[in-house]
């Protein structure tokens, strides 16, 4: 008789641990996934300051390395990707050394969101699917009617709050990039000249936006 009430309780305590981790799971989804829609629409918006206050604190780090490359070069032995290098080059287009310096990992993110150079097209239209969610970090694919844009993006939990990890994000649409690039033919100047002219940078892709911002 013991035995068997030993078992019921037990099996009503597994039933309960397993309702308690299932919607543990479902509310972590649920957050991950109001998160991105916050940060797709200030992306999309141009809303720079509101996007950089969602970043994690490795996103912060990576925007002041390229600031820091800016400045100073390959002294920093960055390895950039398409978008990075047209991001440096937009920096060194926009600022001199003394505002440049002053910025954050934070304040570059912000104006290259203002200046359509972090995120991708239409990001509030994505949604996210197949949500990896390990214990302080997740990853997720950004879903849309595109079958061209195979894009993912990353979370960190920073302090129990989640926070938006790009690296996912520049890598995929980097690699999308690349592969228009093949597709029309197009050389990596011209491709980083034209961006850069779409942004406002009148003179291009220019031999004086691959030096160091002088002293």
């Amino acid at each position: 008789m013991l035995l068997r009430r030993f078992r019921i309780l037990l099996s009503g305590f597994l039933l309960i641990g397993s309702l308690a981790l299932s919607s543990c799971s479902v509310g972590s989804e649920s957050e991950l996934s109001n998160l991105y829609s916050q940060f797709a629409r200030a992306v999309e918006a141009g809303r720079g300051h509101q996007a950089s206050e969602l970043i994690s604190k490795p996103t912060e780090a990576h925007y002041a390395k390229l600031r820091d490359y800016a400045l100073e070069g390959s002294r920093y032995g960055l390895r950039l990707t398409l978008y990075d290098e047209i991001s440096v080059y937009y920096l060194r287009a926009r600022y001199d050394r003394r505002a440049l310096i002053k910025f954050t990992g934070r304040d570059i993110f912000a104006i290259l969101v203002e200046n359509g150079l972090a995120g991708v097209p239409d990001m509030d239209d994505f949604t996210l699917r197949d949500v990896n969610i390990s214990s302080e970090s997740a990853t997720a694919k950004l879903a849309t009617n595109d079958p061209g844009a195979n894009y993912r993006i990353g979370f960190v939990l920073e302090k129990r709050n989640w926070r938006i990890n790009d690296a996912p994000l520049r890598k995929t649409r980097d690699e999308v990039l690349a592969f228009r690039m093949v597709s029309y033919k197009g050389s990596r100047e011209d491709v980083i000249d034209e961006i850069l002219k779409s942004v406002g940078v009148r003179e291009g892709f220019s031999r004086r936006l691959m030096q160091p911002i002088d002293r």
